[in-house]
């Protein structure tokens, strides 16, 4: 068990520093944009002040997948380590899948907590006659992107993010693996993009869009599956 952590570890450290920096420049730009759009737009709905908000947002996750899907596995000393610790890459690649998808769930609530500072950022901005103490909670309602991100009562609001951060988590572990062997189509950013389409969702929409949401986690398993079946040829 203990080269299987120290695997999970070696691919934690692949692209630490690489996340935590793009992470630390999409909240600075986020908010520096925010502040700009509060001042220019003084007093106006929520929904006009997070302009270009999801769109840094969706820029930072490309470059974020980007990293998951192709850094660490060409680093010096990763070849080296696994052959040491006598550990398949087949193996190796389900546990990049799984730190993959801990740095997803980090994006996600990083952008979560940021949605949320804005929100009391902007009530604290309001008229207090107009604030009331539902302000924010409403807003997370209210805003179809807010709502995205935290769904609030709506519980299918969260079963959907965990299947497609697990989907996107697990098909980035093997994008550079598929690339080594001749694969050319970016099945993960191809998920990305079509969880990305059908992100932002207003109260009760979320359930009717499941359907998206069990189609990149369906296409992460087949993907793992096909990886599996040829793991065990290898076997035979």
């Amino acid at each position: 068990m203990n080269k299987h952590l120290s695997v999970l570890a070696m691919w934690a450290r692949s692209n630490l520093r690489r996340v935590l920096a793009l992470l630390g420049l999409m909240a600075v730009l986020e908010a520096a944009l925010f502040a700009v759009q509060l001042g220019r737009l003084s007093g106006g709905a929520l929904e006009d002040l997070l302009k270009g908000v999801p769109v840094i947002a969706a820029i930072t996750l490309q470059v974020y997948m980007f990293f998951l899907c192709y850094s660490g596995d060409e680093e010096k000393g990763v070849g080296y380590a696994l052959g040491r610790l006598s550990i398949r890459e087949e193996t190796a690649i389900l546990w990049k899948g799984v730190c993959n998808t801990a740095y997803l769930l980090l994006f996600w609530a990083v952008q979560t907590v940021l949605a949320v500072l804005f929100a009391h950022w902007y009530a604290a901005g309001l008229d207090p006659a107009s604030r009331t103490a539902q302000t924010v909670f409403l807003a997370f309602y209210r805003v179809p992107f807010l709502h995205g991100l935290l769904p609030l009562g709506e519980w299918t609001g969260y079963v959907r993010n965990l299947l497609v951060v697990l989907g996107l988590g697990l098909e980035s572990g093997a994008a550079a693996y598929r690339w080594r062997r001749g694969g050319r189509f970016p099945l993960a950013f191809a998920m990305e993009i079509l969880a990305l389409t059908f992100f932002a969702k207003g109260p009760g929409e979320l359930t009717d869009g499941m359907w998206m949401d069990v189609i990149v986690f369906l296409g992460a398993a087949l993907s793992r599956l096909s990886i599996i079946a040829t793991w065990e040829e290898g076997r035979e």
